[in-house]
């Protein structure tokens, strides 16, 4: 039984295909639209396209790809022949590709939109975070598009808390509050993440105490891609440090 469209190419490659994990549900969840299957290595939702199948606790669920931390391309249960869905490397790769090439369209699209909104949080910025913005421009002609909402909204943030609480040590008191007693001393957006939130606190524990090295830390979002691809080094240092050269770049 077969619940997504599935390739006779997929289905050929997958005799062969010994590249998966198989795991025992300890807990399944009804989300509506999909499954939320429990194991010991986390939790995956599968939604619920063209099959009554109801997973249960204590069922094989295989999981196919590389393993933890890559791409899941296939869920199947073996014992009861169920296939829910199945892409081969290559398809799943494609998926891929496909995926971020319509979401570097919508983020393009999405920022000149912004662009006016962008232009003028940035001329309110203090000159040491204009001139960490300029710095990652500089470094990577496609940041505006691919990465500013995410700086802007981090420096935005960072000035707030900085310009409210004024010490480091308020900071670091904040930092520990709850979430709502949080938001009742500075007006923090609620669409933080840890990690805009620790970049946020990070930036205005920064800008109070060395504002000159503003501009020379890393990008908001370097712990999720790497200071490679964000913009914090040119691509000339960026090619050296890929071929294993030691650099220090100013």
């Amino acid at each position: 039984m077969i619940s997504y469209e599935i390739t006779e190419e997929a289905l050929d490659f997958m005799v062969d295909d010994h590249e998966y994990t198989d795991e025992v549900i300890s807990k399944v969840t009804d989300c509506k639209d999909a499954w939320e299957l429990s194991t010991e290595l986390g939790s995956i939702l599968i939604p619920k396209v063209n099959t009554p199948f109801e997973p249960k606790e204590d069922m094989t669920v295989r999981f196919y790809g590389k393993g933890l931390g890559y791409t899941v391309r296939g869920v199947t249960f073996p014992h009861e022949n169920i296939i829910f869905y199945y892409r081969t490397p290559a398809e799943a790769k494609a998926d891929h590709d496909k995926a971020i090439e319509e979401q570097n369209i919508q983020k393009k699209a999405n920022f000149e939109k912004n662009k006016a909104k962008f232009e003028e949080s940035y001329n309110s910025y203090p000159d040491v975070f204009k001139q960490r913005v300029d710095r990652f421009k500089k470094n990577n002609p496609d940041f505006e598009w691919k990465f500013l909402d995410y700086e802007d909204f981090c420096i935005s943030e960072a000035v707030k808390i900085a310009n409210k609480l004024k010490t480091v040590e308020r900071i670091d008191q904040f930092r520990e509050m709850d979430w709502g007693a949080q938001r009742m001393l500075v007006d923090i957006d609620s669409d933080h993440s840890g990690n805009t939130f620790s970049c946020s606190i990070g930036l205005a524990k920064l800008y109070l105490t060395n504002p000159e090295d503003i501009a020379k830390v890393h990008g908001a979002m370097c712990p999720l891609l790497g200071c490679l691809e964000y913009g914090c080094v040119s691509k000339e240092v960026a090619e050296k440090i890929r071929e294993g050269e030691e650099v220090f770049e100013k």
